[in-house]
């Protein structure tokens, strides 16, 4: 089910590859400014247009339906990414959506059929995909010795992820490691999941198994000020951490990276994306059911 772009511009003339493609950019947080700022020193992309959340949707609106854009990149808060992906791809926009596209494997199969029908391209940024650390585990996974993944990750309960965490959506707050373990092992499996909570916040621990057999234990902690951090360990059946040869990463930031992969696939080279429509579906699907299975939901006190 992926979704075959087309070249055109809203006014309906064929754009070359060499045509400037228009932006409305969603979002004034760090996410949209990083975007905005990319797209303007890009000579293969042009800012038609910053607008944040805060100026309202009709501005919002206002902006996507400009028929100078070609493009939007929804960068605003995380429960509004599959109503503006939506909106976008409905006023015949491409879309680039930051992480996470959408809330559920419904929504998410919704998002990528109706980008399918209208000939849209449907692209959800992972960036964390594009990070060296990634590669570094990649070319571990290379030596085919991996018999277990452990992955440790801690982090703070604030805004818009003390709501994720209100609506019950702990497995949808992993996705990014989820993602890339779905990355690194292949389809998984939840075989356990346990949510307990602690210091007025939360930590989740899964069980997951890969298709060739690969054991993962994933550790998430979440409370009020906690410092962001990650911890790795791939190892062997003997319990001994893999290593890995050195490994080259691309040239520029994560985030120009990513506009250079939408570029690529809005041109037509399908084999430039670094993740698959049925890669973001089936993680989806793995975090739905670990939320599910967590039965957690905070206390008041947590998140006021």
């Amino acid at each position: 089910m992926e979704c075959a772009p087309m070249n055109q511009s809203a006014t309906g003339r064929k754009r070359g590859k060499n045509d400037l493609l228009g932006w409305a950019v969603l979002g004034s947080g760090r996410a949209g400014t990083i975007r905005a700022r990319d797209i303007q020193a890009s000579p293969e992309h042009r800012l038609v247009s910053h607008v944040g959340g805060r100026q309202g949707e009709g501005a919002l609106q206002r902006a996507v339906r400009d028929p100078d854009v070609d493009a939007v990149a929804v960068c605003l808060a995380n429960a509004e990414h599959a109503k503006w992906s939506r909106f976008a791809v409905e006023a015949g926009k491409d879309v680039l959506v930051e992480f996470p596209l959408c809330a559920s494997e419904r929504q998410a199969r919704e998002l990528f059929s109706l980008a399918s029908a209208r000939g849209r391209l449907e692209h959800d940024e992972i960036i964390g995909l594009l990070t060296a650390s990634h590669s570094v585990r990649q070319a571990q996974m290379a030596s085919g010795q991996a018999s277990r993944i452990e992955v440790s990750f801690q982090g703070g309960l604030y805004r818009w992820v003390a709501q994720e965490a209100m609506e019950g959506r702990v497995g949808q707050l992993a996705m990014g490691r989820l993602q890339a373990l779905d990355q690194l092992c292949g389809r998984l499996r939840v075989e356990q999941v346990s949510c307990r909570s602690e210091q007025g916040g939360y930590v989740l621990t899964a069980s997951l198994q890969s298709a060739d057999g690969v054991s993962i234990e994933l550790k998430e902690s979440r409370w009020p000020g906690l410092k962001r951090a990650s911890q790795w360990r791939i190892v062997d059946d003997r319990g001994e951490e893999l290593g890995s040869a050195p490994t080259t990463v691309a040239a520029g930031g994560l985030f120009e990276r990513d506009l250079q992969v939408f570029r690529r696939r809005r041109d037509g080279d399908h084999a430039a994306a670094y993740v698959s429509t049925l890669d973001v579906i089936s993680v989806q699907r793995i975090a739905d059911i670990i939320s599910a299975q967590a039965h957690w939901r905070p206390q008041v006190s947590a998140v006021s």
